[in-house]
């Protein structure tokens, strides 16, 4: 649900909320239980958007209904976790994930231990835990290349670099960023391609090549406004907004912010919002 017309996808599962309500209160209480699951995990990105604190009631609907350990079940456990940590409870959401990593191992589920260990790692990352954060983002590397499930590999190395970046490795940033593409051009994770171009411009921004950065970014900027990908054109203003504050240039950061913060909103993006909100803050007092 983060492709080009998510938003029309959106709407469409919205105006058939209360019938999927319907068919998972029907499922769970019947006895149905997988099939439940199933329809959660198709759902996916959707309970992401807007829809966590329900993806939380959801998984105590589930648990109570007695569900086996599945790979489904671990997914949805994922998923739960995923939407604590997003509302500020990152002990559940952690202890959440940590579950569905558990459950993943005793099932063999390549895909679920590369997903679990990517996410836990992310959670570290964007604590300010940098190195706890690499030691998962290699261990879900290395079960990766060992399973030969290669979906998780553009995230981590991006992740990878932008804490190679934050220690002022640009080298080994260049090279994790530049790796994480190949991945993306073999069909891995296509869709964070735009996000990984973004951690390209800012390792040059970081390096104080302005000028470039800035053409790099307006460059992306213009490719997301054609495909109309809300999500990538907020991160990118916000990113252009983050060039002109080290650049000093005030009156345009404001531009970029009135832009992207609505957009945030819209995704109920919170992380979006608040950022934006904070570079407002120094616009003001600067």
């Amino acid at each position: 649900l983060f492709c080009p017309d998510h938003k029309a996808w959106l709407n469409k599962i919205d105006r058939e909320s209360n019938n999927i309500r319907t068919a998972l209160d029907w499922t769970l209480s019947g006895g149905q239980v997988e099939l439940g699951l199933k329809l959660i995990v198709v759902l996916g990105n959707y309970w992401q958007v807007g829809h966590r604190i329900e993806s939380l009631y959801w998984l105590e609907k589930v648990l109570g209904a007695g569900s086996s350990p599945s790979s489904e079940l671990a997914h949805v456990l994922s998923i739960a976790g995923h939407s604590a940590c997003d509302l500020g409870d990152t002990k559940k959401g952690m202890s959440l994930i940590e579950q569905a990593l558990s459950m993943c191992r005793e099932l063999a589920n390549a895909e679920g231990i590369a997903f679990s260990l990517l996410r836990i790692g992310e959670w570290n990352f964007w604590n300010g835990d940098g190195e706890k954060a690499k030691v998962y983002f290699e261990e879900c590397m290395a079960a990766s290349k060992e399973s030969e499930f290669y979906g998780a590999m553009p995230r981590a190395l991006e992740c990878l670099g932008q804490i190679a970046a934050g220690e002022g490795d640009y080298e080994e940033a260049q090279r994790c960023i530049e790796e994480a593409l190949v991945y993306c051009e073999r069909g891995f994770d296509e869709g964070r391609t735009p996000s990984i171009r973004m951690s390209l411009g800012s390792i040059v921004m970081l390096q104080g090549r302005f000028e470039l950065a800035t053409d790099l970014t307006e460059q992306r900027l213009t490719r997301a406004r054609r495909s109309g990908n809300t999500f990538t054109i907020g991160i990118t203003l916000l990113q252009l907004a983050s060039i002109c504050m080290k650049q000093e240039n005030m009156s345009k950061m404001k531009v970029l912010l009135e832009e992207a913060i609505p957009l945030f909103f819209d995704m109920a993006a919170n992380w979006g919002v608040v950022f934006g909100y904070e570079e407002v803050a120094h616009c003001l007092i600067l």
